[in-house]
């Protein structure tokens, strides 16, 4: 209540002098004050969406574009799937693969992404785009639109 206070000064200190914070807070830290709360807020809050802004605005329109794995994001695929935490190389630290579902993810986004697969030196260049499938997808769906 304090913080929402120090807003209402900031926005409108002729209304909400800091000297009546207590009071305020007095006031509408019971429930059942919400909705006179709500209706002191509703002149300082603005909803719009965005139809109402842009009715300009064509309709987004959503496409799928399906991309293979990599050899390299198949192999860690695999391995996050049985388990196997040599092929990424964790050791004895199985509790990463814990969580399937999101290593899978991971592993379909990019296979850097795990500690031990990028080649060392850790270089920018190429390799970082090649080692991912929709990367390598994305790349060539910019260069057609250059």
């Amino acid at each position: 209540i304090k913080e929402l206070y120090t807003l209402l000064n900031f926005i409108d200190s002729e209304g909400f002098p800091l000297n009546d914070l207590s009071d305020f807070c007095d006031r509408y830290e019971d429930e059942n004050y919400s909705s006179e709360l709500h209706d002191l807020l509703r002149p300082y809050l603005l909803r719009r969406t965005k139809h109402q802004v842009l009715s300009s605005l064509p309709p987004s329109q959503d496409c799928v574009v399906h991309c293979e794995l990599t050899a390299l994001q198949r192999k860690v695929y695999r391995g996050c799937l049985v388990k196997d935490a040599s092929v990424i190389d964790l050791a004895a630290n199985k509790s990463v693969l814990q969580n399937t579902i999101m290593q899978l993810r991971k592993c379909s986004n990019h296979p850097y992404m795990f500690n031990g697969i990028e080649p060392e030196p850790f270089l920018i260049g190429e390799h970082l785009v090649e080692a991912s499938g929709k990367l390598i997808t994305l790349d060539n769906i910019l260069k057609h639109c250059h």
